[in-house]
């Protein structure tokens, strides 16, 4: 570690061709992070304006929706919004006794219906909680946070799936973006373990076998460029289709039609 720090006792600077190598890399890693920037700014999936004020619902289910109004990441809200779905459509039966909610699965209902994904996997986790096929609203939490982790994972990627096969969103990088950053990325890093092995960085002449050699530098260069590139893939993976940006624009009209129905306020509550 020491040797790292210091530069090693074969160093000397950087200095004629490791010098120039070494400007280049850096050259190279500007203009990395300038189209880094261009096509982040580029591929975020902003939201749409809203649409006309409609009371038009279209067909996307509820969590469609929540994943599409927020900039394709999905929130929890989509979670009891699947369930009053279901209920609307007969699956679910959500009936009130006193103050107590119960939630009971119709099972002869659900036969025969078209459920997507992230429904059944819903269904099940109510399954399991509801004794004799009805339960309290309040049984059917978690009895960990590492249960509550597991479900949310496996439903919004169902979600995202489900969002994917009816060509609302897409990957946010595209192989040209993939392409382009990867070979610019590896670039930067393999000149710059260029330039550090010719000028000798770090290298050590102990004879050990952990000894640092001076081209040691592009196994540094190569775990990096994995990692950068792996954490391109983490950050916001998703973007809109032009046909989910024009949903989500018809959502938002509905959510402002909602927000101005004086109705609404003076419904009376459902049987």
């Amino acid at each position: 570690m020491h040797a790292l720090i210091s530069g090693g006792e074969q160093f000397h600077g950087f200095e004629g061709l490791s010098l120039a190598v070494l400007i280049l890399a850096g050259g190279a890693a500007i203009l990395w992070a300038m189209i880094f920037a261009w096509r982040w700014f580029a591929t975020f999936p902003y939201q749409p304006a809203p649409g006309p004020t409609t009371s038009d619902l279209g067909g996307e289910p509820p969590a469609i929706v929540n994943l599409l109004v927020h900039r394709c990441a999905l929130t929890r809200a989509a979670i009891p919004a699947t369930v009053l779905d279901l209920a609307a459509r007969g699956a679910l039966a959500v009936e009130q006794y006193g103050r107590q909610v119960v939630v009971r699965v119709r099972e002869h209902r659900i036969q025969g219906m078209a459920l997507a994904a992230y429904e059944g996997h819903l269904l099940d986790h109510i399954r399991r909680h509801a004794t004799g096929g009805s339960a309290p609203i309040e049984a059917l939490g978690f009895d960990s946070p590492d249960e509550a982790n597991r479900f949310w994972d496996r439903f919004r990627k169902a979600v995202v799936a489900e969002a994917r096969q009816r060509r609302l969103v897409r990957n946010r990088w595209a192989p040209r973006d993939w392409t382009i950053l990867g070979g610019f990325l590896a670039a930067a890093l393999g000149l710059a373990a260029f330039a550090l092995g010719l000028a000798h960085f770090a290298e050590e002449n102990t004879g050990s076998s952990d000894d640092w050699g001076r081209w040691d530098w592009f196994w540094v260069a190569g775990i990096s460029w994995a990692v950068i590139m792996g954490g391109l893939g983490a950050l916001r993976d998703l973007r809109d289709t032009p046909t989910g940006r024009a949903a989500a624009a018809r959502w938002l009209g509905v959510r402002t039609y909602l927000r101005q129905a004086e109705a609404f306020e003076d419904a009376p509550p459902p049987p």
